[in-house]
């Protein structure tokens, strides 16, 4: 059931800016203006287009390809002041490929200064840091994605690191980064998702209940019943699962989701 959740949430994701896909495969969306100016609806419609792709985009791609053909026979740091994302991803590709283990070495360890070079160069803005994070985490590469998400403290970049860890495993960490979002801009629906998420993996399903029906008032959409339903059943309440998911299928009758968990918990 778990493992069905687990699905569920990453093929619904979240940033979408997580975990939920408004649409799969498009670009990233423009930069989202101040939150402090946007509307609720707005605010969380635009963090849901931003991570709405697991892969990069033949714009993307193509940027990457015509910088990495500058530096194709360069593995050392890149100066930082002339440092890109893309410089990355080609140091990361000369170690995929390097078989010599002394330049494979050297080759990690460039690429580490580097990486850290590149977050102290970005971390002070706020639009470049998260466009840099969303590049790893759509390459779900979710540690480096959190590390330079956490490097700025805005609201978006907060979520991106909860949403990173969580995707890890790493859910207390996750908990602590989406309690930062939330204190920043309540508003983020997708923030109480996660961290509901975040505490049913724990165990702690009081709280896990509580978020994920703040969620539901906030955006009463098909994962939050699902979610509700599944920490229902962890706790072995099949009543209150039936109710929760007997509402989502006069909601969404064409879920195929809420028809497995109806039936685990009419099972026995």
């Amino acid at each position: 059931m778990k493992k069905l959740l687990i699905i569920l949430l990453i093929s619904v994701s979240c940033y979408n800016f997580a975990n939920e896909v408004v649409t799969e495969n498009k670009q990233l969306s423009t930069t989202i203006k101040n939150q402090n100016t946007v509307t609720q609806k707005e605010n969380n419609a635009k963090i849901e287009k931003s991570f709405s792709s697991d892969t990069e985009t033949s714009e993307d791609l193509e940027t990457e390809q015509i910088v990495a053909s500058d530096i194709d026979k360069k593995i050392n740091i890149a100066p930082v002041e002339t440092m890109d994302i893309s410089q990355l991803f080609e140091m990361q590709r000369k170690i995929n490929i390097e078989e010599n283990k002394e330049k494979l070495y050297e080759a990690i360890k460039n690429y580490e200064v580097s990486f850290e070079k590149y977050i102290a160069k970005i971390k002070n803005d706020e639009a470049l840091v998260f466009q840099s994070g969303d590049r790893f985490f759509k390459r779900r590469e979710y540690s480096k994605a959190s590390k330079i998400f956490s490097s700025n403290n805005s609201a978006r970049n907060l979520f991106g690191a909860a949403t990173s860890e969580r995707f890890l495993g790493n859910y207390k960490k996750a908990i602590e980064y989406y309690n930062k979002t939330i204190t920043l801009d309540a508003n983020i629906s997708e923030a109480y998702f996660g961290r509901g998420i975040s505490q049913r993996d724990l165990g702690n399903y009081k709280k896990a209940e509580a978020d994920i029906k703040k969620y539901m008032s906030m955006t009463p959409k098909l994962e939050g019943y699902l979610a509700l339903g599944d920490i229902y059943l962890a706790q072995k309440n099949k009543k209150a699962a039936k109710e929760i998911l007997q509402e989502a299928r006069k909601q969404f009758p064409n879920s195929k989701e809420v028809v497995t968990l109806l039936s685990t918990a009419y099972s026995k």
